[in-house]
């Protein structure tokens, strides 16, 4: 099954200030879309089911999985791990 990604209009926004160094990062996400279980190795956001958050390129990730009609990956924020 292939996931589709949806970004909230901040992480995209973010991804875009990065510009060329942020590449790795987009790439990192965007490989989530193959995995059958792309919360697998993410930390779960036990008030929020269905969040989960991962460590990706330096940053955490957070994402929601929506199971309806067309599963999907919906990045929801990134932040740098200081």
């Amino acid at each position: 099954m292939r996931w589709r990604l949806s970004y909230v209009p901040t992480v995209t926004t973010y991804l875009y200030s990065l510009r060329e160094s942020g590449h790795a990062l987009h790439s990192a996400i965007k490989a989530m879309q193959s995995d059958s279980e792309p919360w697998q190795g993410a930390r779960p956001i036990t008030e929020r089911p269905g969040r989960f958050e991962k460590e990706m390129v330096q940053h955490w990730v957070g994402f929601d999985i929506i199971e309806d009609t067309e599963p999907t990956i919906r990045v929801i924020y990134i932040q740098p791990i200081e």
